[in-house]
């Protein structure tokens, strides 16, 4: 993903004991934590369809989902 700024973040995601923490979860608290205060957009490179909750209040940020090919299977807008 990408902030106000033109900063970049990626993750991958990572299962613990406890369960599964989504690779845009980790990203959006990368951003936050550098200091975002909005970002531009993200891509989900992945199956199925990611957690959109995590980007609220954080701008209107266009969310691109993509198959692991690449192939993008959305491009949308996420108001937050």
């Amino acid at each position: 993903m990408r902030d106000e700024v033109g900063r970049s973040y990626a993750a991958a995601d990572v299962t613990l004991a406890t369960g599964l923490v989504s690779a845009l979860t980790l990203a959006v608290a990368s951003a936050v934590a550098a200091g975002a205060k909005s970002l531009e957009a993200a891509v989900y490179l992945g199956e199925g369809d990611p957690d959109d909750a995590v980007l609220g209040g954080l701008g209107n940020v266009r969310l691109l989902t993509c198959a692991v090919d690449g192939t993008v299977r959305s491009d949308r807008h996420v108001n937050g």
